[in-house]
């Protein structure tokens, strides 16, 4: 065990304990008539009972690196030292399967150093190439090839400070036919909506699962910390805010607006997301998952690891998602992100938002629904870039009637605190004044860099995404990831359905179990809202070909314009394809495109038709 005292001491072992070590050697009966069985890939004998005594009495030390202390020989976790400069290759051999069936790992030690010596197999040797210990040992700890007949031939010291590596420590079972001893079925990294889904599912098909996450009281991840769920909270808020300023007194409602208390509504919000995190975690107790929290980076081996703790598993599932991403340019730390939005103590008079993706647009429109100034500036020619072109039209339209003010084709230089603490957004020669918040909402960021994947070989693409198969596998064998930091469809019923149907393939019946990425709904919380299914009309012009695509397209204005002087479009744009027209893409503008979209998604998924929409019976 570890002595905490002055460096290079060490620390005697007490009888009672070199005792107990020695007893839990005297009683690997089963281990020893396994191990005098195993044969070599020629079929010889390769553990004789004469090897099998001098591997015993070969064993260093053995302890807990985690805690420190000296315990069952048998549990993970356990390090295995040994004196090479005793040992032929073949009893090298010996000791590596005697602690890869006890699930220890196994280390070479010359004495004095880590070997270098000729003596080591050739796969071994670049795994100790750059490694020594971080104090000598003195040869006197360690044994000289005699047969230990008592406790009392244990040796008496320990060293301590030792920083060897694992060598080809893969634990086995017992009995396991060379399964992998491991602590968990599965362990997953990250505690968002995709990670716990997959947890949760897999757990109740009988698993033993772990969950690693960083921030601690932080669960359910972007989604329902700073995301999706405090998103749909402030955007029902700025809705309201919208329809109270510009509808209410049409329908007749004699009422006076006083402002909206920001301060009041963000303490709700913020309580009601600090529920949900002890409604995961409950939950999380109640299907008998444990909660590791902390950093998980995957060691040279790859196992992952938290602080001092190795969780070893069967599999491992990445769902680390992502962070927003920041321009590295002069100033921007002046700047807040949209993880700051939800940070804001007070709502800003005149704000910029940089960056017309969906995450800018939805958050400009809320700003400017609860009465904010609010421009935006875009690198694009138009908003929803990559969304299809008549929904970034159609909100263009929207925010140019609300008093948005859309700057294109622009490039952030700096961002400046002027002396009255106003802030300066510099593009080129040209100068934006006045602001008291900019946000940037540029993209996001896969953590693909910082749990430790290059150690692993996985492959990402050039965005730092991790690519996986249809069945989320990564480059490597047991190693999943699914939801952001995949770079599939960034949404988190994505990532929930990918975490369940993955669950289900590895310990359920449906072993192709696996999650389709075409036809998947998205939703825009714009003001108003949009949302779109299957291919834009360029992606069908690509796939299908121009003339092999018909379509349809109109726009109305809702009912509930009626009575309201402010009044917003409805926009609709159906793709077909084939003689048949079967519906390959679907997009819509309006009150209600959010809700209305979910079920013509089903629809689309099912093969509609055209033809079987116009046959259908409308609510009215």
């Amino acid at each position: 065990m570890r002595n905490k005292k002055q460096e290079g001491s060490s620390t005697p072992l007490d009888r009672r304990r070199r005792v107990c070590l020695w007893e839990l050697l005297k009683k690997q009966g089963s281990l020893k008539k396994r191990l005098l069985q195993t044969k070599n890939d020629k079929g010889e004998i390769l553990i004789t009972p004469d090897v099998y005594e001098v591997m015993e009495s070969l064993i260093f030390h053995i302890y807990d690196s985690t805690s420190g202390n000296i315990h069952k020989f048998q549990e993970v976790g356990d390090i295995v030292y040994v004196n090479a400069r005793l040992l032929n290759p073949q009893q090298l051999a010996v000791v590596e399967a005697f602690c890869r069936i006890r699930g220890v790992n196994f280390n070479i030690y010359d004495g004095l150093h880590l070997l270098r010596d000729s003596g080591i197999p050739d796969h071994w040797r670049g795994e100790v190439e750059n490694f020594e210990c971080l104090q000598p040992c003195v040869a006197d700890n360690t044994f000289r090839g005699k047969a230990a007949k008592s406790a009392e031939d244990l040796p008496l010291e320990i060293p301590r400070y030792f920083s060897p590596p694992a060598l080809l420590a893969v634990p086995l079972r017992e009995g396991s036919s060379g399964e992998a001893q491991c602590q968990y079925d599965l362990v997953v990294v990250g505690s968002g909506s995709g990670g716990i889904a997959a947890a949760r599912k897999a757990a109740s098909l009988g698993a033993k699962v772990a969950l690693v996450e960083s921030k601690e009281g932080r669960l359910g991840g972007t989604c329902v910390n700073v995301g999706c769920v405090p998103k749909k909270i402030t955007w029902n808020a700025s809705s309201l805010a919208a329809n109270i300023e510009h509808d209410l007194k049409d329908y007749g409602f004699d009422i006076e607006y006083k402002g909206f208390d920001w301060k009041k509504f963000k303490s709700k919000r913020d309580a009601y997301v600090k529920r949900l995190n002890g409604i995961y975690e409950a939950n999380l107790k109640k299907d008998g998952i444990e909660l590791v929290n902390g950093v998980g980076r995957f060691d040279d081996n790859g196992v992952l690891q938290v602080a001092e703790r190795k969780l070893l598993a069967k599999h491992y599932l990445i769902a680390a998602g992502g962070r927003p991403k920041w321009p590295e340019i002069p100033g921007a730390e002046l700047g807040i992100d949209s993880d700051g939005f939800f940070e804001l103590e007070a709502l800003p008079k005149k704000v910029a938002v940089v960056g017309g993706g969906y995450i800018g647009v939805e958050i400009c429109g809320m700003f400017r629904s609860f009465g904010c100034q609010a421009q935006m500036f875009i690198k694009e020619e138009r908003l929803l870039y990559h969304f299809e072109k008549m929904i970034g039209s159609a909100i263009e339209e929207e925010f140019s009637h609300q008093g948005i003010k859309i700057h294109k084709k622009f490039q952030a230089g700096a961002l400046k605190r002027e002396s009255d603490g106003s802030l300066t957004l510099i593009s080129g020669e040209h100068y934006y004044k006045g602001f008291d918040c900019v946000l940037w909402a540029i993209g996001r960021t896969a953590n693909s860099d910082t749990i430790g994947l290059e150690k692993l070989g996985i492959k990402m693409n050039e965005r730092g995404r991790i690519q996986v198969d249809k069945y989320q596998k990564t480059t490597v064998d047991n190693v999943y990831a699914i939801g952001d930091i995949t770079g599939q469809k960034e949404l988190t019923p994505v990532a929930i359905a990918a975490g369940r149907r993955l669950a289900e393939k590895l310990f359920g019946k449906d072993t192709s179990a696996h999650l389709s990425c075409e036809n998947i709904p998205s939703v825009v919380f714009s003001h108003p809202p949009c949302g779109s299914v299957g291919l834009s009309e360029e992606e069908a012009q690509k796939k299908y070909g121009n003339d092999h695509i018909k379509i349809y397209e109109t726009s109305y204005t809702p009912m509930y314009h009626a009575l309201t002087e402010c009044k917003t479009k409805c926009i609709v744009k159906m793709i077909c394809t084939g003689a048949d027209e079967k519906i390959v893409g679907l997009h819509l503008v309006g009150i209600g495109s959010d809700e209305t979209m979910q079920g013509f998604a089903v629809a689309i998924s099912m093969g509609a038709t055209k033809k079987q929409f116009d046959l259908g019976v409308i609510v009215y």
